[in-house]
């Protein structure tokens, strides 16, 4: 039996991944993705049971889980106590929040943002959401 892979906010990027996973035959669950219209959404409470949990890029924006498409609020140090010490947690532009997570709660998180493969995929749409938000002067 496969793991439970279970998303837990971030943006389309995280609902594009949930419909591949699930197109694959895994076994996933989302939440804090609802506004983009992911398959699979749970509560939090049975989302934090997964095997694998898979947290946004970034996976904190001052001090919460990012979370913008959902009008719900998360502090990461309301999260962060809920999960199992054997739970495999990866996420993206970490910082030293890993450390952090292993000191307090035996956690240990990966980032997957580290990997060179995975920046250079995520430029291309990065850039091209910059350009749809932050257009020249002379483009107006």
């Amino acid at each position: 039996m496969k793991p439970t892979i279970a998303i837990l906010g971030g943006d389309m990027r995280q609902v594009h991944l949930a419909r591949l996973l699930l197109k694959d035959g895994w076994n996933v669950c989302t939440w804090g993705l609802e506004q983009g219209g992911a398959p699979g959404g749970v509560p939090l409470d049975r989302a934090v049971e997964g095997d694998v949990l898979l947290l946004p890029l970034p996976v904190c924006r001052k001090e919460r889980l990012n979370l913008p498409l959902t009008d719900t609020e998360l502090e990461t140090a309301r999260l962060w106590p809920r999960l199992r010490y054997n739970q495999l947690l990866l996420g993206g532009m970490v910082g030293g929040l890993s450390r952090q997570l292993m000191t307090d709660y035996g956690l240990t998180l990966l980032d997957y943002y580290d990997r060179e493969e995975a920046q250079v995929a995520n430029a291309v749409p990065t850039a091209q959401a910059v350009g749809h938000t932050c257009k020249s002067p002379a483009a107006r």
